[in-house]
């Protein structure tokens, strides 16, 4: 278990799944005022975090697209993003500033359809049963389809290269929560 002070994410059974991604997602995107806001004991740190960030992700070209290690041609990657926009499409979501295949933008993903599952079933929609399946399927073919793979290549990078221990800890905290994520969709998949 990954023990530093300043961040854990995965570490506390507490912290809800979805809350993880939402966390997981901001921890990879640049470093700014929401990243502040989720993780505040960085504050007199950011200029640090920007600059480790432009390092790793801008001059060392670890990219942080999953179609970049999931795509093995220019036409798998074109499929690859029209399945991930057709996902965001089909409960109403739309990139703005980045590509469909932003890990931020589908860490940010699996947090709404954790939450959907979860609001359809505590309010008690109607067909509230019929929509959290329709969710908790969507989760798992997103999650083994586009985020794992990716996902799971970034962190194993960030781990290599980069000393600066916000990193390096986001690191540890996504591949463990990702093999969590892992045994858990794929059991909820053999119980139905």
């Amino acid at each position: 278990m990954i023990r530093n002070e300043k961040y854990s994410v995965s570490r506390s059974p507490e912290i809800p799944r979805g809350t993880r991604y939402k966390a997981l997602s901001v921890a990879l995107g640049y470093p700014n005022e929401a990243l502040v806001s989720w993780f505040p004991q960085w504050a007199d740190e950011l200029e640090e975090l920007q600059r480790e960030y432009d390092r790793l992700f801008r001059a060392e070209n670890l990219l942080l697209y999953s179609g970049e290690y999931t795509a093995k041609s220019d036409f798998q990657s074109t499929n690859a993003l029209a399945d991930i926009e057709g996902f965001y499409a089909a409960f109403g979501v739309e990139c703005e500033l980045e590509r469909a295949d932003a890990l931020t933008n589908e860490l940010e993903f699996m947090h709404l359809l954790i939450f959907k599952e979860e609001y359809a079933l505590r309010e008690g929609l109607p067909e509230a049963t019929e929509k959290a399946a329709i969710c908790r399927d969507a989760q798992r073919a997103f999650f083994l389809d586009h985020l794992y793979p990716a996902a799971q290549a970034v962190g194993r990078q960030i781990a290599l290269r980069s000393a600066n221990s916000f990193y390096t800890t986001t690191a540890h905290e996504l591949l463990q929560f990702l093999t969590q994520e892992r045994e858990l969709l794929e059991a909820r998949h053999e119980n139905v």
